[in-house]
């Protein structure tokens, strides 16, 4: 929906923003006042998408930068209780400088659409026409209000890439050595990762000298491209693919680039350089640069896959460096989505199933970007975050869509039954690769539950306890249900170490820490179910017979800590 205003008043008019869709909403049943919220906004590293409303909260959902380097992402924010759900969004082709403030008080909640305008005046007689709106009512949690948005947004953008097979298999990521990483560790652990069903290595943060030059660190690689390119043969050699790490759109005050090409940052009013030192992306040389550099990472290094990464990959403030001659400061803001389709169309030049992952560091992406990825990560999630996100990212990309969690047997447990039971790719930077990992990412690969089933969304994630999840494939249901034990502990990002080699998140001679056990005996509901058929149901980890239900009886009786993954089998 749009709405126009006219300037009636026979004068001048100034504006300096307006409000759409002001929605207030009440909850009549007191015995139960809960809401649960998703709100796209993207703030700070490690906020939750979803969450539960307090009694009293405020958030501004501005998309354009809320911290030097964090902001954009999905500019819709939906609450709903156990009776109904709404959700209001922005509908375009590219970001818009906007807000969708959510304000909790006296038990009631407002939400609403606020378009900033910078100080324009509005002559008399003259109009103008507000941004396009949806107004997006459910039942449930999320899911279906994001579904629905997604299903809004295709006559906008492009349609979302068809992931290559390479996206759907286990990486493993030097992050766990952090910026510390030496050749020959990941040389020795090849041969292992292969046996383990790992399919590609990330060179992560840490193989270049600096953020922005994007040239191998002379420390690691005194021969800098050729030294770096013969790491990337011998681990080709071994039957592996390789991706790269790097961020684009922005590069170190230090950086060679910043000295040698000063009028590509971007400015303050004042003539200052951002802080941020973002590159402008409405500006010609920069696109052309960051093509130069895609076909040299694909054509000459021979890369099979990107991680791009970093929150300020999520926006850019507006510029007012005048050698770029912007007719409006904040084309950089709204040229951000440029900037990632020549990243993409570039790599396929050379690569056709070149993958190319977002990962906006833990907070929302930016939807305008996604077009031009193939594969999402849970991004830093802690363990609570997990399932909410494969979830989020089911609802936004569609079912098929490949969803990494790169935290498994990193987290403390359970992450790895997290990410296999919602659907999600399970990938690790865990140093010490023992048969814990094997065991997982054996049930991964039987039964890939991340490609070529359906989320069915029958289970709200805020109200349903224990949380559960529904994956339908080949005709069999796959239910996960989780109890919360991270509650109990209250440290969701907690970390975990199996064995003795020293990972960058446990100083040495520290314990390994475990969540207390959750447990929960009683019923579960099998929902989704044909009446007229019976089901085997399958313990798919211990690979242990539970027993026969009735589609018209869905319940079955059991006890369990932390996590249950079922498979139900339809009866002839």
């Amino acid at each position: 929906m749009k709405s126009s205003f006219i300037n009636i008043s026979g004068k001048n008019y100034f504006i300096q923003n307006y409000t759409l869709n002001q929605i207030l909403l009440h909850h009549p049943d007191l015995s139960e006042p809960r809401w649960w919220s998703f709100q796209g906004a993207a703030y700070r590293w490690g906020n939750d998408f979803v969450f539960q409303l307090s009694e009293s909260f405020s958030r501004e959902n501005y998309m354009g930068l809320n911290a030097i380097k964090a902001g954009g992402g999905i500019p819709l924010v939906d609450v709903w209780n156990k009776e109904f759900g709404l959700a209001i969004a922005y509908l375009g082709e590219k970001p818009c400088d906007i807000s969708l403030p959510v304000i909790v008080e006296n038990g009631k909640v407002s939400l609403g659409i606020k378009e900033n305008y910078k100080n324009q005046i509005l002559i008399p007689g003259d109009s103008l026409v507000s941004v396009q709106t949806a107004i997006i009512v459910h039942k449930n949690d999320f899911y279906d209000a994001i579904r629905m948005y997604s299903i809004l947004m295709k006559p906008f953008l492009p349609d979302f890439q068809k992931p290559p097979d390479l996206a759907y298999q286990p990486e493993w990521c030097t992050w766990g050595y952090s910026r510390n990483f030496k050749p020959e560790q990941i040389l020795s652990k090849l041969e292992h990762l292969k046996a383990l069903g790992i399919r590609s290595v990330i060179l992560d943060d840490g193989w270049s000298a600096n953020h922005g030059d994007w040239i191998p660190d002379p420390k690691k690689f005194p021969d800098g491209d050729e030294d770096f390119k013969r790491l990337i043969n011998k681990i080709h050699e071994s039957g592996l693919k390789v991706w790269l790490w790097w961020v684009p759109g922005y590069t170190d005050s230090t950086s060679l680039l910043a000295a040698q090409h000063p009028d590509w940052l971007i400015k303050n009013k004042g003539g200052s350089v951002n802080p941020s030192y973002g590159l402008c992306p409405a500006y010609q040389p920069v696109q052309e640069d960051y093509k130069k550099l895609v076909g040299k990472f694909v054509e000459e290094f021979k890369l099979d896959g990107f991680k791009l990464d970093f929150p300020e990959i999520n926006s850019a403030p507006p510029c007012y460096n005048p050698k770029h001659h912007h007719k409006d400061p904040y084309e950089s803001f709204y040229s951000t989505p440029i900037l990632f389709q020549n990243i993409c169309e570039t790599a396929r030049l050379y690569n056709p199933d070149m993958v190319i992952e977002y990962c906006s560091c833990s907070i929302p992406p930016t939807i305008f970007h996604l077009p031009w990825t193939n594969l999402m990560v849970t991004s830093d999630p802690d363990i609570s975050q997990i399932t909410q996100r494969i979830k989020f990212y089911k609802a936004l990309m569609g079912d098929d869509f490949p969803v990494l969690e790169e935290y498994c047997g990193i987290l403390a447990e359970p992450s790895y039954q997290l990410t296999i039971g919602t659907g999600g790719v399970p990938g690790t930077f865990s140093t010490y690769l023992d048969n814990y990992h094997e065991k997982w990412l054996n049930i991964y690969q039987k039964y890939r539950l991340s490609k070529g089933g359906e989320y069915l969304n029958l289970y709200d994630i805020g109200f349903d306890y224990p949380e559960a999840h529904l994956i339908k494939k080949d005709r069999k249901f796959y239910y996960a249900f989780y109890t919360h034990p991270w509650k109990q502990s209250g440290s969701p990002r907690a970390w975990n170490r199996f064995g003795k080699e020293h990972d960058f998140s446990v100083k040495e001679g520290q314990p390994e820490i475990e969540f207390p056990k959750e447990n929960y005996s009683g019923k579960v509901d099998f929902r989704g179910l044909d009446k007229d058929v019976k089901y085997r149901v399958i313990d798919y980890v211990n690979n242990k017979e539970l027993g026969i239900i009735k589609g018209d009886q869905p319940y079955l009786q059991v006890s369990f800590d932390d996590y249950l993954l079922l498979e139900l089998n339809p009866l002839k």
